[in-house]
């Protein structure tokens, strides 16, 4: 590979090693001399971003301590005089200015750090993402609803919303409007207010119909008689399907069915002339009749594209709205989600304005960044190219900067969210000449046997064209065959694929639980992926593999408060904390036994009290813990796990803020705890998940009959100028358009489904199993594109021949067994209590590593447990002995026979005109008075921060004692109150 070159297109296939090239790539960058803070590296996954660092650390820390592994390096970075361990001491320096980062980040500093540029206030910033970022769009849109009613511009709203639904209306009002945000938002975005015009062909009023149905029908059932019939019953037929379009509502959907006529009506009516039609027998309509019925279809058809155009400009009128409300409430308070921020990038290439400030901005990183590497191009969307295009145009051209993009067109199944593996294409076509392209395909994953069923499947020149027709012309003009890279070509490598033939699903899935057992999962070293293509199954087949005893993985994630008895239970207190009329989750509580509330008589009254306080003075990750004290010694492993899960997750809530038992409740029903595989557990996911993992054993349970695509999944027509929601099917065949978007769209859905099983396949090192429904009575070549007719095209399964095999059984009895986990389950009786959680004090923080804080959390700890130095008997830690002898600081913790009530953690939750105040004050003293009143007040902070003066000190935290101040000030109104900040590094303190 020529890994120096400028400018290099690598088209890497699945388990060809691409990280390892990105890797060598970053390292010759540096060999060259190039600044660390120079480089930028990123891909779409968190993971796949901390792979590159990894891979770039662990080549040049073995470069440096091996002189075999030098030479290596030495050659596959083309440099013969490369220094490594002088260059692994400057990368380990300069590694945090190397951007290795997903897309989504980066473009999330870049808008933190330039928002007056990009149109921002330029106040804080928060990235919303995750649950958070649904919670709010939730919100944002219960508030749109909220407002709707009594306001001019709310009645606006919800006509358009009437209109946006007509003909399509269902029950509830959140749902539709989610979905319409979700599907139509990124086109409002990105395409300018000339493209919602009219479409170009005909469109009539949906209330015409109404006006001229039952006279068309009228006069084709006249003209019946004109028409020579071949068969007995097709008059009758013909009599039905124009009585069924006569009848047909506009807005309804699919006409009512009068038999096969009626189908090849429609189908002949989009044709030109005389209509030849189909009913057992073939006969032909022409003349004053043929003209007849197809203006009576024409009609219907131009007013259900009318209605279509209707509900399109009122979803864009909806969306509208919701973007304008969105820019006021978010966007201007900072709180962006990803696709906001890709927005921000991306709006030079629509306003000119923007197009001046964004100069700007790319003048600056220009002015770092030399070095630009793009992982997984095929995922690249056009928003997100839109958003670093004058970046990377910049680098392509400037003869000192370089670009090295990484994709695969075989992996490109991220189309539904955007993924444009056209871009591929724009880039070699706009830059002719100026990219060197390299192929990868020689696979490092795979073992020979996958590899060899990848090559007769994937490759199949005769199958793929007969099912899929034109989406497979650049899939086979691509292709290469995949090899076996050399390690892997022992016969410790090998593997075995099976491909089997079983009738039903619930034999399909006992049969999944038998190659499970057979291939010793869960019990032998190795990682394990069930792959489905929906999420619907995802949940059931992870709740059947965990009644058969297996550890059970869902989408790559644990969901902490949905698959385990803990996380149910605490959701359901937060719920029931949340609202005392939750009947639902009260009855939850009472009916789980091992609370004991079922066993006696308890006030609900005093129970509710009882754990809102444990919250509000402990958090909630300490109030769960105790909450679940009596279950846990019950649970199993699984359970046992799921409970750290939550508790982990519960102590970043308590860390984030004051956050209320409602908005905890709605926190975790949304949440998702990212985990890797690992040895004997069973990851259970979709295929789209699985990219970018790889599996020693890879199940395919349900490769189904389904057709690809659906025509009902089809919902957005787009041309060039003009904007659709889909109209029926039937209707859609009279437009040429129409007809032509719907191709484009079948097009690329079967080119993703091809592409999407290529990368299930591609998962697997070891072992592929691939299980099938049977063929259907009704299938036919070429009319039945479906992925089990692929396969079994390919590798002649069927009914009579039900199993298809390469390899050999038995691969994994090798394999070293799985140590058993010694751990304890952990004991319940935590005291998490959250520290600090102000988000904002005026002056932004600088980020502390994981040791200063934990070093930090020690200090405090230590501090906290001395009540006062010169009381007898009181044990001072020998690790702060000297810290408070200090005579600065003895002061501090002296009590001086004065009479002081001594209050230490002490929470403060409270809200006042500026925020809400949230943390816990380290010390506090409440002087009293022979009356007992306070008349003093001493407020006593300890800071770990490393800082060369009491005065950075003072600026960092003042506005955090000042609104504790304010909170003390509440509740002792005549007390003089007095803040005290102590520095332990610098071991003095400053009164304010």
């Amino acid at each position: 590979m020529k890994i120096s070159a400028k400018n290099l297109l690598v088209l890497a296939s699945a388990g060809s090693g691409k990280t390892y090239q990105l890797g060598n790539r970053i390292i010759s960058s540096l060999v060259r001399g190039a600044p660390p803070r120079s480089i930028a590296a990123l891909t779409f996954t968190r993971k796949a971003a901390g792979e590159f660092a990894d891979s770039v650390l662990t080549k040049l820390a073995r470069a440096a301590a091996d002189p075999s592994a030098a030479d290596l390096l030495k050659r596959d970075i083309q440099n013969s005089e490369a220094d490594f361990p002088e260059l692994l001491e400057t990368t380990v320096r300069g590694l945090p200015e190397i951007t290795f980062g997903t897309m989504d980040s980066f473009f999330a500093s870049v808008v933190r750090g330039f928002q007056f540029e990009l149109g921002l206030t330029g106040g804080p910033f928060d990235l919303i993402e995750g649950p958070r970022a649904r919670i709010l769009a939730d919100d944002l849109i219960a508030s749109i609803l909220g407002s709707a009613f009594g306001s001019e511009r709310g009645g606006e709203f919800l006509h358009a919303f009437r209109r946006a639904t007509i003909g399509r209306e269902e029950q509830g009002v959140l749902d539709p409007l989610r979905r319409s945000v979700d599907t139509w938002l990124e086109l409002h975005r990105s395409r300018s207010e000339s493209d919602w015009g009219d479409p170009p062909f005909e469109t009539r009023e949906p209330v015409v119909w109404e006006e001229e149905k039952h006279q068309l029908g009228a006069k084709a059932r006249s003209l019946i008689d004109s028409i020579e019939f071949t068969r007995k019953g097709q008059r009758e037929a013909m009599e039905n399907a124009i009585q069924s379009i006569s009848e047909h509502t506009i807005g309804s959907g699919s006409l009512n069915s009068a038999g096969s006529l009626l189908d090849s009506l429609l189908a002949a009516t989009a044709e030109e002339g005389d209509l030849v039609l189909r009913f057992y027998k073939e006969f032909t309509v022409h003349g004053p009749a043929a003209e007849a019925l197809k203006k009576l279809v024409h009609l219907a058809a131009a007013c259900e594209a009318g209605a279509a155009l209707q509900r399109t400009r009122a979803i864009r009128e909806v969306v509208s709205h919701y973007d304008e409300r969105k820019e006021t409430i978010h966007r201007i308070a900072g709180r962006l989600g990803f696709d906001d921020v890709k927005h921000l990038m991306g709006r030079w290439a629509r306003d000119e304005d923007a197009r001046l400030r964004r100069e700007s901005v790319d003048f600056r990183i220009d002015a770092r960044i030399d070095h630009w590497l793009l992982d997984e191009f095929q995922d690249t969307s056009r928003a997100d190219w839109t958003a670093l295009h004058p970046l990377l145009d910049e680098a392509i051209t400037r003869e000192d900067a370089t670009t090295f993009i990484v994709g695969d067109r075989k992996q490109a199944i991220y189309a539904w969210r955007g993924g444009d593996v056209g871009l591929f294409d724009e880039i070699l076509e706009g830059y002719r000449g100026g990219f060197e392209i390299e192929p990868m395909v020689e696979s490092w994953r795979s073992s020979p046997e996958v590899l060899e069923f990848v090559n007769q499947v994937c490759g199949d020149e005769e199958t793929l064209p007969q099912l899929f027709g034109d989406a497979t012309r650049t899939w086979l003009a691509d292709w290469q065959d995949h090899v076996s890279a050399s390690p892997l070509r022992s016969p410790a490598h090998r593997g075995e694929v099976r491909v089997e033939i079983i009738g039903d699903r619930e034999a399909r899935w006992q049969r999944l639980t038998e190659i499970l057992k057979e291939n010793h999962a869960g019990t032998k070293n190795l990682v394990c992926g069930v792959l489905l293509r929906s999420n619907s199954l995802v949940r059931d087949v992870a709740d059947h593999l965990r009644n058969e005893g297996f550890d059970v993985i869902e989408e790559g994630a644990r969901h902490p408060a949905h698959d385990n008895q803990p996380g149910l239970l605490i959701h359901r207190l937060l719920r029931w904390l949340a609202d005392p009329a939750d009947q639902e989750a009260l009855e939850f509580l009472y009916m789980t036994p091992a609370l004991g509330l079922g066993d006696h008589e308890f006030d609900i009254a005093n129970l509710w009290t009882q754990w809102t306080e444990s919250i509000s003075r402990c958090g909630f990750a300490a109030t769960a813990s105790s909450f679940l004290e009596n279950l846990i010694p019950r649970l199993h492993r699984f359970g046992v796990r799921r409970f750290e899960d939550l508790i982990q997750q519960l102590e970043l809530l308590d860390a984030s803020g004051c956050c209320s038992p409602s908005e905890a409740a709605e926190w975790l029903e949304h949440l998702e705890v990212s985990q890797s595989p690992g040895a004997g557990a069973i990851q259970v996911m979709t295929v789209h998940k699985s990219k970018g993992l790889g599996f020693d054993l890879v199940v395919l349970p349900e490769l189904s009959n389904d057709i690809i695509p659906k025509a009902n999944q089809f919902e957005t027509a787009t041309g060039p100028g003009w904007i659709l929601q889909a109209p029926p099917r039937w209707a859609r065949r009279m437009f040429p358009p129409l007809r032509k978007a719907e191709e484009d769209w079948g097009r690329q859905q079967r080119h993703e489904a091809i592409c999407g099983l290529y990368v299930a396949l591609t998962r697997a090192k070891r072992g592929l199993y691939l299980l099938l429904d049977p063929a259907p009575a009704n299938e036919k070549d070429p009319d039945h594109p479906s992925l089990a007719h692929w396969i079994r095209s390919s590798t002649g399964c069927s009914t009579d021949n039900p199993i298809y095999q390469i390899g050999r059984s038995g691969w994994s009895s090798g394999l070293d067994d799985i140590e058993e986990s010694q751990d304890e389950p952990p004991t319940p009786d935590r005291d998490v209590r959250p520290r600090v959680s102000m988000l904002s004090y005026g002056t932004r923080l600088r980020p502390r590593s994981r040791l200063a804080v934990e070093h930090g959390v020690h200090i405090h700890s230590l501090l906290q447990s001395i009540s006062w130095i010169d009381d007898p008997d009181v044990p001072i830690p020998q690790e702060i002995s000297t810290l408070v002898s200090r005579p600065e600081l003895a002061p501090v913790f002296q009590r001086q026979g004065r009479e002081i009530q001594l209050l230490r953690e002490q929470p403060v939750l409270s809200e006042d005109a500026t925020g809400h105040v949230s943390g816990v004050i380290d010390r506090l003293h409440l002087h009293q008075s022979p009356e007992r009143r306070v008349p003093l007040v001493e407020i006593i902070d300890f800071k770990t921060d490393k800082v060369s003066s009491t005065a950075e000190l003072v600026d960092r935290h003042a506005a955090q004692l000042d609104r504790y101040a304010a909170w003390i000030a509440k509740i002792h109104p005549e007390a003089q109150i007095s803040r005290v900040l102590v520095s332990v590094p610098l071991g003095e303190l400053v009164r304010l």
